[in-house]
């Protein structure tokens, strides 16, 4: 049965397209430039540091994918900091979250399994993550919320799944991992014994099942669904071994 959901972060619950355009807006204050350049260098390098992280090329996350940010937009890595800093004051900051996530973050208190996060770092700890979630009013929905830089883990490496897992007091095959990376989230966590649910907003169906352990959705609402989903495949495997 399932008796936990974690979630991914950036694209899953937070727009990182949107959080990024706030950060490229206060670094252009800082050194001069036109915030649109900006923003297509740190969109264009963001991709270039996932594949980077991914592959094992930091070794100090947080400092390395700043000074790669830093050194595609001509800058010094204390600009990057100060840009993040100064968007922690932004009002926009409030706006950050997809359309989808309140209502479901609800549906699934009411469906009684706990909720967490698992999240990656980049250019920012997980404590700004943190800050963000309950800048928009969800921090409180999520009983755990787990960082690769507080534990030393990092998706998709299945020891970070596993520490979610007993830090919640469950079984791994109990826990439901939602994100938007096939990777980091869904390979990560079927591979660490996990149910996983890929989520992909521009999918013309709501729901898919892509493998006995694995649905993709284009709405986290749909969460609730998969959820009985796999309970119901719970219940009759009981039944046929009885």
């Amino acid at each position: 049965m399932i008796r936990a959901v974690s979630l991914d972060v950036y694209n899953t619950l937070i727009n990182l397209r949107k959080y990024y355009l706030l950060i490229a807006d206060e670094l252009a204050k800082i050194i001069g430039e036109d915030p649109r350049v900006v923003a297509e260098r740190i969109i264009k390098t963001h991709k270039e540091a996932l594949k980077h992280r991914l592959f094992g090329g930091f070794k100090r996350v947080i400092i390395e994918s700043a000074d790669m940010y830093a050194k595609s937009l001509g800058v010094r890595r204390e600009d990057i900091y100060r840009a993040i800093i100064r968007t922690m004051d932004r009002e926009e900051l409030k706006e950050l979250i997809f359309p989808d996530v309140k209502e479901a973050l609800e549906l699934l208190r009411k469906k009684n399994v706990l909720i967490a996060t698992i999240g990656n770092v980049l250019s920012w700890p997980g404590m700004v993550t943190r800050y963000l979630l309950y800048k928009n009013n969800v921090l409180d929905y999520f009983d755990l919320t787990v960082f690769m830089d507080e534990v030393g883990y990092m998706k998709p490496q299945k020891e970070i799944f596993l520490f979610t897992a007993e830090q919640l007091g469950i079984g791994i095959d109990e826990l439901l991992h939602v994100g938007d990376s096939p990777e980091n989230d869904l390979a990560g966590a079927l591979l660490a014994g996990a149910k996983a649910v890929l989520i992909n907003r521009d999918l013309e169906v709501s729901m898919a099942r892509i493998g006995r352990n694995a649905f993709i959705v284009n709405d986290l609402r749909k969460l609730v669904d998969v959820i009985d989903e796999f309970n119901r495949d719970e219940d009759l495997r009981k039944k046929v071994i009885t």
